[in-house]
C-alpha cells in the first residue's frame, strides 16, 4: 500500500519531497559544524542540538529580553549558553539552537565570544545556504570562523584585526641565523596616551611602518624582537603601523587582574587596556591573541582555541583553597607554554601516600635527591613555586598536602586496589592511550589532579571522572 502510494505521486512532488530532503540533510550537516565548533569555546561540554519544542519554548522565554534576533544568550534557569542557528538574514525565529551546560555562573567573556562565532557562522550561512558541504565558498568560510570571531571581539575593526593576526601567522613561518621567529605585537587602542604611559620604556621608530612590511620585511625585527625583552607597539593608523618597541624591564607586572598565558607574559597583561590587544608568537610555535578584556586565544597544532581560564580557576577554587587553586593553576599554564607533560596531585589524605607512590622515601628510591630536597615546600609560596614547577616537569608526579607542601614529587603513580576502585563507586580500571591521562586517572581516586598534556591541554580529574579542561 505505501509503494502503491509513492507509485500515484505527482512527479512534481516526488522531485519537492527530495530537494526538501537534500535541503534538510544539508540543515542537519551545518547545525552538526555548528554544534562541534563549541568544543574549542568550551571542551568538555559537548553541545546539545535543540530543535522542535524545546527551541520555541526557549525562543519566547528569550525574544523578549534579549531583543531582535540575538546570536547566544545565557539561560538563568537551565545554567546553559545557548547559540541560534537562523534560516537566512531576515527571518526573525531560528531554525536550530545549541545548547552547552556551563557548572556556574558564565564569564561576559565566554557570552561575548559566543554570540560573536554565531554570528559570523549566522552570516556565512546566510552567504551560501544550500549545499554548504560541497561548496568551496562555504568550506573557505568555515576554515575561517574562528579567527575573524576572534577578529569580531577585539574592539578593532574586524577586517583590519584579521589581517593583523594573520601576518602575525606568516611570520612564524620565517626564521633568524636558523631560529624559527618568536616575537610580541601590542595594539592600543588609543597609541598616544599609552605612549605617554609608557614613557622611557618606549622606544619610538624614525617613521611608522606599515604591520606586513615589519613583521616580513624588515629581517632586522627577527633579531631585536623577542617577545621577551622587547615587545613592537602598534596601532589602528592607517590600517595598522607599527610606530616603536616597548622595553618590559622595570613595567609593573601585578598591575592586571587577568591571568597571562605564561609568567613571562604577566607584564604584557599589565599593559593592556580593556580595548587593547597583543599578540605573541611563543618558542615553542603557538600564536596567542590576548584581549583587554581578559580574553585569550591559542592557534595550536592548527587549530583555534579559546582559553577560559577564569572557567578552569573556578573549578579548581571549588575543590582546592583558593590560594593552592592560583598558585596550581600558574604553574600548570607556564608548563603547558612550554609544552611541558606534568602531573599534580592533592591529597584527600596523607595517609594515602603508601596507596600512590609505591616507593616513598625508600632508601632506593628513584630521583632520591630530587625529591627529598622539595619535599615540604610550598606551592602557594612564589619562589619555592619556581622549583616546584621546574621540577614538575620531569617525568612523574607531583603529590601535594590540601594546605600545598610537597609530599613527593618526580615519582610513578601505582595502580588503585581493587578495594579503593569500590570505595569510590568504581569496578574496574581504565586505561587511556596516554600513560599520563592513566596516571591521572589512577590519581585521581585518592585526590583532586591537574594534568597538564605536552601538546598543551590541561585537565582537571576528580573519583575516575574528567571534569574540566582547557586549551
Amino acid at each position: 500500500m505505501i509503494e502503491g502510494s509513492l507509485n500515484q505521486m505527482n512527479p512534481d512532488d516526488a522531485l519537492e519531497s527530495k530537494a526538501s530532503r537534500k535541503i534538510e540533510e544539508a540543515i542537519n550537516t551545518v547545525l552538526q559544524s555548528f554544534a562541534s565548533s563549541f568544543d574549542y569555546i568550551f571542551p568538555g561540554k559537548p553541545a546539545r542540538i535543540i530543535r522542535g519544542e524545546d527551541l520555541s519554548k526557549i525562543w519566547n522565554d528569550q525574544k523578549g529580553t534579549a531583543g531582535g534576533r540575538p546570536k547566544a544568550v545565557w539561560d538563568v534557569g537551565s545554567k546553559t549558553i545557548i547559540s541560534f542557528l537562523y534560516p537566512g538574514t531576515l527571518s526573525a525565529a531560528p531554525i536550530a539552537g545549541c545548547g552547552i551546560s556551563m557548572p556556574f555562573e558564565v564569564d561576559q567573556n565566554d557570552l561575548h565570544f559566543a554570540r560573536s562565532f554565531s554570528k559570523v557562522f549566522n552570516e556565512d550561512f546566510a552567504r551560501c545556504p544550500n549545499k554548504l558541504e560541497t561548496q568551496e565558498l562555504w568550506r573557505t568560510l568555515r576554515s575561517t570562523q574562528f579567527l575573524r570571531a576572534i577578529a569580531r571581539m577585539s574592539g578593532f575593526d574586524s577586517v583590519d584585526a584579521s589581517a593583523w593576526i594573520q601576518s602575525m601567522e606568516s611570520s612564524m613561518t620565517l626564521t633568524y641565523e636558523g631560529n624559527p621567529v618568536h616575537h610580541t605585537l601590542v595594539f592600543f587602542k588609543k597609541s598616544g596616551a599609552a605612549i605617554e604611559r609608557l614613557k622611557k620604556w618606549y622606544v619610538p621608530f624614525r617613521d611608522s611602518i606599515s604591520v606586513q612590511q615589519t613583521l616580513l620585511g624588515e629581517k632586522w625585527i627577527r633579531a631585536v624582537v623577542d617577545g621577551t625583552r622587547v615587545a613592537l607597539l602598534g596601532s589602528k593608523f592607517r590600517r595598522g603601523v607599527v610606530r616603536g618597541m616597548i622595553s618590559f624591564s622595570g613595567l609593573n607586572a601585578s598591575a592586571s587582574n587577568h591571568i597571562a598565558p605564561h609568567e613571562s607574559l604577566r607584564v604584557l597583561r599589565a599593559i593592556l587596556g580593556s580595548s587593547d590587544m597583543a599578540l605573541v608568537a611563543s618558542a615553542q610555535g603557538d600564536l596567542f591573541v590576548l584581549l583587554g578584556s581578559g580574553a585569550t586565544f591559542q592557534k595550536n597544532q592548527g587549530r583555534w582555541r579559546y582559553l577560559n581560564y577564569s572557567a578552569i580557576l573556578t573549578h579548581l577554587s571549588l575543590l582546592l583553597p583558593a590560594d593552592l587553586a592560583s598558585a596550581i593553576l600558574r604553574a600548570a599554564l607556564d608548563l603547558a607554554f612550554e609544552r611541558k607533560g606534568a602531573l599534580f596531585c592533592v591529597l584527600n589524605r596523607v595517609k594515602d601516600i603508601r596507596n600512590i607512590i609505591a616507593d616513598h622515601r625508600m632508601a632506593d628510591q628513584v630521583n632520591g635527591t630530587l625529591r627529598e630536597s622539595l619535599r615540604g615546600l610550598s606551592m602557594v609560596n612564589e619562589e619555592q613555586r619556581q622549583v616546584i614547577t621546574a621540577a614538575a616537569g620531569t617525568d612523574g608526579a607531583t603529590i601535594l598536602t590540601s594546605g600545598g607542601r610537597i609530599v613527593d614529587i618526580a615519582c610513578m603513580i601505582k595502580t588503585p586496589s581493587q578495594e579503593k576502585l569500590s570505595s569510590v563507586g568504581l569496578d574496574h580500571l581504565r586505561t587511556f592511550p596516554g600513560s599520563r591521562s592513566t596516571a591521572a586517572w589512577n590519581a585521581s581516586l585518592f585526590g583532586v589532579v591537574v594534568k597538564i598534556s605536552e601538546d598543551g591541554p590541561i585537565s582537571i580529574w576528580k573519583a575516575g571522572k574528567e571534569i574540566a579542561r582547557v586549551g
